[in-house]
């Protein structure tokens, strides 16, 4: 339901003094006192006052033009990120030691940071503006780090501002609106209307902002504003809340959309509830279901296994709300550094909202998304598969319509890697040549030399899925009219951990090459009919047809320039082209290896 202007006005008419965010069942001073004293958040803390004292040894990183220019004229995006993120970083830790321990030399140490934001050229980054000779206002844009940046300076002088310089803080809450809060009341966005993590991020983080910052005039309209960009948000998910952009972008996105909906629901006493709605449930339901008793994740789309999943705070609050939310086996509580962007609103939120995870067993489970056409499910030997059909046109997209990500042993013995490395031509017409964006980089055919197809008419037909396999049509997804039909069929031993892989082709014409490919972190040895794949903590054997097929094994670096671990590349070559053919794999332990083979 969208709410009228003066609606809105109505429901926020008697506005708090005291707008900052709660702990669960607990005041925001007592979380504080609990947070000093409590035993479990002692090592993050000395991670914080270490990042605190490290910050304060050394001179606030300058953001140069030569750097800034540096994405326009050679599409490099790290080396200005790194500083700009580095401030942030700053910021954030300086803030909460000052929020916990009050010392002096962390005051003046955060206002100097805050001042030198204020001081920037631009809060976006220069992936997200139009170049280096547009005008100052062009800088101005309202991007997610605008935003972001924003809802951070209005929260930390809200929460800080007894403390802290009036001139800073002032000076602070007007750069926010000049920046953000005037910029967004004079002019609409595109991000308003994406359905995607965009939309809940420079949604969230304006919102929050204004939450602190507005009068009810100014409020109403921006939050009247934003029940659209809330709306496409929700509606870019399937109904089975799959977040398909990645796990990493659902924890991005989610985060945002939950601070800012929790702010408005205490803002408005419950009259403004974006929680009551069963579409947003399903969407809360996803995180858990995405990583593996073990501590594996699933990593489809632009998925970054090194940036924070928020399972302390966001969980803590989500669990108030929704009795189905549940934690990890070993919850993972968060380090400082997990998230390098260093977003104040989630990194703030893990505290406050932290709770004791209750406890859960290591029960093996399947989860079923039918609209995301997805399969996750866990067994024994720390083992666990990931299986997609769905259509290569998501956001993020990657084209890896049929993957398979298996764990065995806790070792990704058929990995996905998920995103590379950001640069200008990531999101470029090159996208899908990269190794990690395109099928060649995922464990799906290669027909007469052709991979996938970018859009969404390029997808899985006769979908099935099962709790402990799925059935699908890969052929729509290579648009190639020599291929009449690609059914895969993966069927997955909860009690072994073993997995078996069976495609069928049928073809027109005899295919000039076939490859069956698949991809690994385990380091591979061809030995007759079987692979033997030597992982971190164990072995797997996968058996394939040498009869009809001979296997190749190569390797190369990983996409991103800081993972230092090989990829490895098995690639099961046809040896006489058909116009049916069928290919079967099986992995296991090695003592699970059939006796005939």
């Amino acid at each position: 339901m969208k709410y009228t202007n003066q609606e809105i006005r109505s429901f926020l008419s008697d506005l708090p003094a005291d707008r900052l965010p709660r702990g669960i069942e607990k005041s925001l001073s007592e979380k504080r006192n609990e947070i000093l004293n409590g035993k479990e958040y002692r090592p993050y803390l000395a991670e914080i006052f270490n990042k605190a004292e490290e910050y304060r040894q050394r001179p606030i990183e300058a953001l140069r033009f030569s750097e800034f220019r540096l994405f326009f004229e050679t599409g490099d995006r790290e080396i200005y990120q790194k500083s700009y993120f580095d401030r942030r970083g700053r910021l954030a830790a300086l803030a909460l030691s000052v929020w916990l321990r009050r010392r002096p030399e962390d005051i003046s140490a955060l206002e100097d940071t805050i001042w030198a934001i204020c001081d920037e050229y631009t809060w976006a980054l220069p992936a997200h503006i139009g170049g280096p000779e547009h005008p100052e206002s062009r800088g101005y844009t309202v991007d997610l780090f605008t935003a972001e940046t924003a809802s951070a300076l209005a929260e930390i002088t809200a929460l800080l501002g007894g403390c802290l310089s009036h001139v800073v803080t002032e000076r602070a809450r007007l750069a926010v609106r000049e920046r953000v809060i005037g910029r967004f009341l004079s002019e609409s966005f595109g991000w308003e209307h994406l359905n995607n993590n965009w939309a809940a991020v420079c949604g969230g983080a304006v919102g929050i902002a204004a939450m602190y910052l507005c009068g009810l005039d100014e409020l109403s309209e921006i939050i009247f504003r934003l029940q659209t960009a809330a709306e496409s948000y929700i509606s870019g998910f399937p109904a089975d809340g799959a977040g398909t952009e990645g796990v990493s972008y659902w924890s991005y996105g989610f985060t945002f959309f939950t601070s800012f909906a929790e702010m408005l629901l205490r803002l408005s006493r419950g009259r403004l509830d974006l929680f009551d709605d069963p579409r947003v449930k399903n969407i809360a339901l996803f995180q858990q279901k995405a990583y593996f008793p073990f501590g594996g994740m699933v990593k489809f789309g632009d998925c970054s296994e090194s940036d924070v999943s928020r399972w302390w705070g966001l969980c803590g609050y989500l669990g108030s709300r929704y009795s189905e939310i549940e934690f990890l086996p070993r919850p993972l509580l968060p380090r400082f550094e997990s998230d390098s962007c260093y977003r104040w609103a989630g990194i703030f939120r893990d505290l406050v909202w932290s709770v004791r995870p209750p406890e859960r067993g290591e029960s093996f489970r399947s989860y079923i998304l039918p609209d995301a056409q997805w399969l996750i499910a866990s067994g024994e030997n720390r083992s666990g598969i990931a299986v997609k059909a769905g259509h290569n046109g998501e956001s993020h997209n990657h084209n890896d319509v049929g993957e398979i990500e298996y764990y065995l042993n806790g070792d990704e013995v058929l990995l996905d890697y998920g995103s590379g490395l950001y640069d200008r031509d990531y999101f470029g017409a090159g996208r899908y040549e990269r190794f990690e964006c395109g099928s060649q980089g995922h464990s799906v055919p290669i027909v007469n030399g052709c991979c996938q197809k970018a859009g969404r008419e390029f997808h899985a037909a006769d979908v099935e899925i099962f709790p402990d396999g799925m059935k699908m049509d890969l052929a729509p997804a290579y648009g190639l009219d020599c291929l009449i039909s690609l059914k895969r069929s993966v069927l997955f031993d909860k009690s072994t951990g073993g997995l078996k892989i069976a495609d069928s082709f049928e073809f027109s014409e005899p295919p000039k090459s076939l490859t069956e490919r698949f991809v690994s972190f385990s380091e591979p040895e061809v030995s007759g009919e079987r692979v033997i794949l030597r992982g971190k903590n164990g072995t797997a054997v996968m058996t394939y047809p040498a009869g009809d097929f001979c296997a190749e094994v190569s390797s190369r670096p990983a996409p991103r320039p800081e993972d230092k671990r090989k990829i490895y590349i098995i690639d099961f070559r046809l040896r006489s082209p058909a116009k049916s053919v069928s290919f079967t794999a099986a992995c296991c332990l090695p003592g699970d290896v059939p006796e005939d083979l």
